[in-house]
């Protein structure tokens, strides 16, 4: 269960992240925030993932209107639309990589995903976790949260604080994956 300290927090990191990312093309507006923990059943089983939940309306032009569930996870990286009451539907059938592909794809129903191009970024990089889906990714690390673009083998990255850097993909496997990220920052992750 979250205190109280945890919840704000966790509010304050989301609307960091979706002000530090705001360049969406999407009129969605969201019209609350609030945070849902994580329930498990006696045997240790999750039943009910903790996530902070942006409730959002699609009333803009070109969106099929309503009011949709946005969750971003706690404990795991991802984005998930859902149209209440349809709690166990995802919209598009997946957990998305950003909030503004969510959020999109709940507003603007059968819009894919961009095709990826350089190859896979997902997974364990030292003590980050990546998701990629399509040319976006996010990454997490205990609270801080990032999202970022990679087109061949250039990337761009915001995250929570007000960060922001480019990096390159200076190594790849057999199959075409990163295994090795360079930035701006001086950082080098490996995996």
């Amino acid at each position: 269960m979250w205190n109280r300290s945890q919840i704000t927090s966790a509010c304050a990191a989301l609307a960091a992240v979706l002000a530090a990312t705001a360049t969406s093309a999407h009129a969605h507006q969201i019209v609350q925030n609030f945070a849902q923990n994580e329930q498990r059943a006696p045997d240790g089983r999750i039943l009910v993932e903790g996530s902070i939940v942006s409730v959002i309306n699609c009333d803009g032009p070109g969106e099929r209107g309503g009011q949709f569930y946005i969750y971003m996870y706690v404990y795991r990286p991802g984005f998930r639309a859902i149209l209440p009451p349809n709690w166990g539907a995802p919209i598009g059938g997946r957990d998305f990589a950003t909030f503004d592909e969510a959020a999109g794809a709940a507003c603007r129903a059968g819009v894919p995903p961009p095709v990826a191009s350089g190859g896979s970024l997902t997974g364990q990089w030292g003590s980050y976790t990546f998701v990629q889906i399509g040319n976006t990714f996010t990454w997490r690390i205990g609270s801080e949260i990032g999202e970022g673009t990679i087109v061949g083998d250039d990337l761009q990255v915001r995250w929570t604080g007000g960060g922001t850097a480019t990096g390159k993909v200076t190594r790849r496997n057999a199959q075409g994956d990163p295994t090795q990220l360079t930035w701006s920052n001086s950082v080098v992750m490996s995996r």
